[in-house]
């Protein structure tokens, strides 16, 4: 009989490579070598970038990884890739912005590790599949913020439309908005799927209980705790809707992982 899969997910990152692995390791999901078991799968909900000290060692660990890691776009890799951010700057207009005075110029000083190489690099991931937007598997929809009732209607799908649906129409927006950047058209990712309400930006006090989606189990990352807590959080919908926010604050110290449950 095959070996059943144990799968995870992982809360956002910004740059703490040695958090993250720590966090792996206290859930001993770990082999000796300090990489991931062959029975382990782990979905990271995005936000591997900014803030902290190792994005690169952070993207190359993952990567170690191969298919073992689902990697999620999350809104600082967004911001890389928005017109109305990053997403059409150069190298030099971005240290010209955040060394100007301007007001724009805190904005865009969060992004610290923006690169244009980096915008390529996940224009890459993203238009060729390794970099997702959303992920569904065991009846789960993974997506980094929140997706709501009124998301359905600009995805045009249905009220009852499986995760794995959900997940299909997302990431095919995304993979397209990519295709046509690296083609140098950013405005797909104008698409109100991207916005700033949007399910990669919204927080649990942006929207209420109700507009979470009937029956739908969704895992999340962007919103850390608050002062004094420390762990996942799970919040209750409408008949079974549920939002289990998995970010811990792991540039904090905070060190929980959340195992969402064994696949095929």
């Amino acid at each position: 009989m095959p070996r059943q899969v144990r799968l995870y997910a992982v809360g956002d990152v910004h740059g703490y490579c040695d958090g993250l692995i720590e966090a792996l390791d206290q859930a001993g999901i770990l082999d000796q070598q300090g990489n991931l078991l062959e029975e382990v799968r782990i979905v990271q909900v995005g936000d591997i970038y900014d803030r902290g000290p190792d994005c690169g060692r952070v993207v190359a660990y993952l990567d170690q990884q191969g298919d073992r890691v689902v990697r999620l776009l999350g809104n600082h890799e967004l911001e890389y890739l928005h017109p109305r951010s990053c997403g059409l700057l150069s190298d030099e207009q971005f240290q010209r912005i955040i060394h100007s005075g301007h007001p724009a110029a805190r904005y865009f000083a969060q992004f610290s590790d923006f690169s244009a190489a980096r915008r390529q690099d996940l224009l890459e991931r993203l238009a060729t599949g390794k970099l997702l937007a959303a992920y569904a598997s065991g009846g789960v929809l993974f997506i980094h913020a929140a997706l709501l009732v009124r998301d359905l209607e600009t995805l045009e799908l249905e009220a009852d439309a499986s995760p794995e649906a959900m997940a299909n129409c997302i990431n095919r927006l995304a993979r397209t908005a990519a295709i046509m950047a690296r083609a140098g058209d950013f405005s797909g990712f104008e698409h109100p799927l991207f916005a700033e309400d949007g399910p990669f930006w919204r927080r649990p006090w942006n929207f209420q209980l109700p507009e979470l989606i009937p029956g739908l189990r969704q895992i999340a990352g962007h919103t850390p705790p608050g002062r004094g807590e420390r762990h996942i959080r799970v919040i209750k919908g409408p008949k079974g809707a549920s939002l289990t926010i998995v970010d811990v604050g792991i540039m904090l110290g905070n060190r929980e992982i959340q195992l969402v449950g064994e696949i095929d």
